[in-house]
């Protein structure tokens, strides 16, 4: 028997054999059923049509097929007849499905294909098990096992395998939407189904795409690899609209990324546009169906590789990464929550990439913090960046990055830490827009005695902005650096020694009311006398230098002490102290003032309990009060310190004297010193920082200035 569509020389349903044995038919019980159904040889065609809709379906011809069909209300009436079928066999059938409404029609064929059901019935709620077996013509294996039911409405439950089903048979779809081709990749699936009208699809199991290949379309280089992708449990649910995936692990990726000269990526010419469908004049809109909420547990890597290339340089550059490993987490496409990031892998033949932190991967600029690390990569490969930078190659030199990145409402706050080691200059190469910035100064001034150069670039900027770009901003901070490093050399000094606190090198701290230099600061002249000597053409400027209030007060009480050390000799005892201070009180301050702070240090003794009070004499029961008299005296010196005359000739003598201390000692330091590389400067007031000492800041000039 063969059934063709009208108009249609070629059937698109053949069927060679149908045998029913053990046929019956029951009058009055209206009861009709078989033993077995046996279809041999089954061929079936399936199309869909370029406007999208199935066919061939000969029920519901042209038009009308568009119509629905109205729900025709059974009036009660005699009990219907039942029906039983034993067996259902569906034997070495050939199913086509081929689909016109994409670009590159699809065609897909199942053979053989071996279907068995049993116990089929008309009985509501009744349920048939059966077993599927199918295989593809380009090769892979579809199992199923489980039950059906039909009355009264269609429900599934079965454990459904797929076996090495070649990925390319989804390549026509594929070119719709990308200009890829898939070169190799083999997919396995095992899950439980089950399908019900009230809660619709529901899948759950695991699944695995190996050895993938997808290239450029018409090359042979591979864009996107690897070796496997399993997901370790999936849970599809229809009702809910989402998927859930525990897992999926990674192993042996490959990604190829190139910038071309115009500085788009070989991804953006894969991407076919695609234009919004029309939708028809005599057809009502729909409403696009959401898409399913997707959830990741974790995605881990192993042992992938990349290559990045970049032809937009003066200097063509490439990388190549391998090793790369470690996981991303919490991934979801709800784009509420964050995702983490922890990622490694090498770079070149010795350098190290880490990627850390945490990211919402469908909306970056909600809330991402991340870190992203090189550590030991070879500086002559990334010449292309200098050369478009700075006009300049780099001979030699290992380059460490310590990028930290925060994006919050769109807001980006980032530092950008570079670490470069034995750097060397290479050839001047003119580029158009370079910077012109004195770089061997630059150099000269940053590297240390090690060799290592330590640079800090904070950027910032709206992600939201259409104009922004982050090259640029990194590009623009690091010109900044350069551009005022060559005038304000002390962090580059800083570098030139062991031990030399970049933050503390400029600048000479003094104890309120001292001129003497610490050991500390000491050291500070020993780092400064080593610079001068190693930069012939650096001078120092050195003003004095006076915090007013706090000098004054240390001042007047290094004054009064020195007076009653004075005073009273080799009597300098506690009482001694008290009668010299109360008598300088009661001169300066008023003795009518002393009584007052004399009893606010002094303290009466709780007496003893009453029952003890009135066994004791008279005399023992009530102590004496009693002074405090280290307090005491602590308080009068303080009071009376600060009548201490102290003028603002004292205060400018100690300003000059803390200058002529710097200077001589890096006189000692440095006897051939030049004097005129030493200039003393006017006196110049300071606050008192948090470790309460007064800074002398230095200042950094050309000794021919």
């Amino acid at each position: 028997m063969s059934v063709h569509e009208a108009g249609a020389r070629t059937p698109f349903l053949t069927l060679p054999e149908l045998r029913l044995a053990g046929g019956h038919l029951s009058w009055p019980e209206k009861t009709a059923g078989a033993d077995t159904l046996t279809v041999d040889g089954l061929s079936l065609t399936m199309r869909r049509a370029e406007d999208g809709r199935l066919g061939p379906m000969p029920w519901s011809p042209g038009d009308a097929g568009q119509a629905a069909t109205p729900h025709v209300a059974l009036a009660a009436g005699p009990a219907p007849w039942s029906a039983v079928l034993g067996k259902l066999l569906l034997r070495k059938a050939k199913i086509q499905v081929e689909d016109h409404a994409i670009h590159e029609p699809a065609r897909l064929e199942l053979t053989p294909v071996d279907l068995t059901v049993e116990g089929v019935s008309s009985q509501a709620g009744a349920s048939f098990p059966f077993t599927l077996a199918a295989a593809l013509s380009a090769g892979g294996q579809i199992k199923a096992e489980g039950k059906v039911s039909a009355l009264p409405a269609l429900g599934l439950e079965a454990k459904l395998a797929v076996s090495d089903l070649p990925v390319a048979t989804a390549q026509p779809y594929v070119h719709d939407w990308a200009r890829v081709d898939i070169r190799d990749g083999r997919l396995a699936v095992e899950g439980d189904l089950t399908y019900s009208a009230s809660d619709g699809l529901a899948v759950s199991g695991k699944g695995e795409v190996r050895a993938l290949a997808v290239a450029e379309q018409g090359g042979d280089t591979p864009l996107v690899s690897w070796e496997s992708l399993g997901v370790d449990h999936y849970d599809y649910r229809q009702s809910a609209n989402e998927l859930r995936i525990s897992q999926i692990t990674v192993a042996a990726p490959y990604l190829r990324l190139q910038v071309a000269a115009n500085q788009t990526t070989n991804f953006n010419h894969l991407m076919v546009a695609r234009a919004a469908p029309v939708p028809s004049a005599s057809a009502p809109a729909s409403v696009p169906a959401s898409p399913p909420v997707v959830s990741v547990g974790r995605v881990v890597v192993a042992g992938g590789k990349a290559d990045y290339g970049d032809a937009s340089l003066p200097l063509p550059f490439s990388a190549h990464i391998t090793n790369l490993q470690g996981e991303v987490a919490a991934l979801t496409t709800t784009a509420t929550s964050s995702s983490r990031l922890a990622l490694r892998g090498q770079v070149g033949d010795f350098g190290q990439v880490t990627v850390q932190g945490r990211l919402v991967p469908f909306d970056p600029g909600r809330n991402t913090h991340v870190n992203l690390l090189f550590r030991n990569v070879e500086f002559p490969e990334l010449s292309p960046y200098t050369v478009k930078f700075a006009g300049r190659r780099i001979a030699q030199g290992r380059l460490d990055v310590d990028l930290h990145y925060e994006v919050d409402g769109g807001r980006l706050d980032g530092t950008n830490r570079v670490v470069i080691r034995d750097i060397k200059l290479g050839d001047r190469v003119d580029v158009p827009g370079a910077l012109d910035l004195p770089l061997d100064l630059a150099i000269a001034l940053l590297k240390d005695d090690e060799g290592k150069i330590n640079v800090d670039l904070p950027v910032s900027g709206n992600i939201n902005d259409p104009h922004f770009d982050i090259g640029s901003v990194i590009r623009a901070a690091a010109a900044d650096l350069l551009t005022n490093l060559v005038t304000a050399p002390f962090r580059a000094l800083a570098a030139l020694f062991d031990g030399a606190d970049a933050d503390t090198l400029d600048h000479i701290d003094f104890a309120p009311g001292r001129a003497d230099l610490a050991p500390p600061e000491q050291e500070k002249i020993v780092h400064l006398a080593q610079a001068l000597g190693a930069r012939p053409h650096l001078a120092l400027g050195i003003p004095g230098v006076v915090a007013p209030d706090a000098d004054k007060a240390r001042l007047q009480r290094d004054a009064l002490d020195a007076r009653m050390a004075q005073a009273l000799g080799d009597h300098y005892t506690l009482e001694g102290q008290r009668q010299f201070l109360e008598a300088l009180f009661s001169e300066r301050l008023g003795a009518d003032q002393l009584p007052a702070l004399r009893q606010s240090f002094t303290r009466t003794p709780e007496g003893p309990p009453a029952s003890t009070a009135k066994t004791l004499p008279a005399p023992a029961a009530v102590s004496a009060p009693a002074l405090d008299e280290p307090g005491y005296v602590a308080a009068l010196r303080r009071r009376i310190a600060k009548t201490e005359p102290v003028d603002d000739q004292a205060l400018a003598a100690l300003a000059q004297a803390r200058a002529a201390a710097v200077v001589t000692a890096l006189k000692q330091r440095l006897p051939a010193l030049d004097e005129k590389r030493i200039a003393v400067r006017p006196a110049v007031t300071a606050q008192v920082g948090e470790d309460r000492l007064i800074p002398l800041k230095l200042d950094a000039t050309s000794a021919g200035e």
